[in-house]
């Protein structure tokens, strides 16, 4: 067996190389970093050390710069959001895969959409697409509220277990196209996924002059796009090109070709 230090360092390693590599070295690196955690059986302290070069090679390297979302991350454990035998997956910059042909997001995207927020510890926040709960449960650290909507039976249940105790979050269930008017208006909504387009009733949930960040599906790409609503209407601008999960129910409507 590997001693405590070789195996963190190894990991690491691992971890960056993913990052940083192309198919088929990337693959290579995922199952051995697997292998690894399997082998080591990780611990609360490897995961320490993981979550550590999450953070130094994959957020502070492309523009998560935020002292607060940095700080934030670093506190909430994001293997606690992903099913145990996918752990090892935690800190990779891929999608984690939930079942039910959902995703957590990447560690990055969820980032990047935290820090173009510009949250404050004022701000009352929806989170659609909450999933297992990270992105809120990070989120909570950063504003004064979050509503978080999941219209998937077993990830709300698992989401309401993993946010037990939360005193800033409110996991709803519903729809994630319709949103939640329940608490609206929202001074920021964050779609923490990628969509073919934004429903106008999530926009409808927004205070004027409130942000929406979210994900936007063009078919080959996915994008990363922020907008501040004006009267009734809220123009998106790109901001990165970004592997993000794509959530259901937001697909347009297919017009009728020969």
């Amino acid at each position: 067996k590997r001693g405590f230090a070789a195996e963190m360092t190894q990991s690491q390693v691992l971890a960056i190389g993913i990052y940083r590599s192309k198919s088929p070295f990337r693959r290579l690196c995922i199952a051995q970093l697997k292998q690894l955690c399997h082998e080591a059986h990780v611990t609360e302290q490897n995961f320490s050390a993981m979550r550590a070069a999450m953070v130094a090679s994959q957020l502070r390297t492309n523009n998560v710069n935020d002292p607060r979302v940095i700080a934030a991350i670093e506190g909430v454990a994001r293997e606690r959001f992903v099913s145990a035998e996918r752990r090892a997956l935690a800190y990779v910059d891929v999608p984690v895969p939930l079942g039910g042909g959902r995703a957590l997001n990447a560690p990055m995207a969820t980032a990047r959409l935290l820090t173009e927020a510009k949250l404050s510890p004022v701000d009352k926040l929806l989170i659609i697409g909450a999933a297992t709960g990270y992105a809120a449960a990070v989120a909570a650290e950063l504003v004064g509220s979050v509503t978080a909507v999941e219209e998937d039976d077993i990830l709300f249940a698992q989401g309401h277990a993993n946010l037990a105790g939360s005193t800033r979050v409110v996991l709803v269930h519903g729809p994630l196209a319709a949103g939640w008017e329940g608490a609206a208006p929202y001074d920021v909504i964050i779609v923490d996924g990628a969509v073919e387009q934004v429903d106008p009733r999530i926009i409808a949930q927004l205070s004027d002059g409130g942000r929406l960040l979210t994900g936007l599906d063009d078919g080959a790409v996915t994008r990363l796009a922020a907008g501040r609503k004006a009267g009734d209407f809220c123009t998106l601008i790109a901001f990165a090109d970004v592997e993000t999960v794509r959530l259901p129910g937001f697909e347009t409507a297919k017009g009728f070709a020969f």
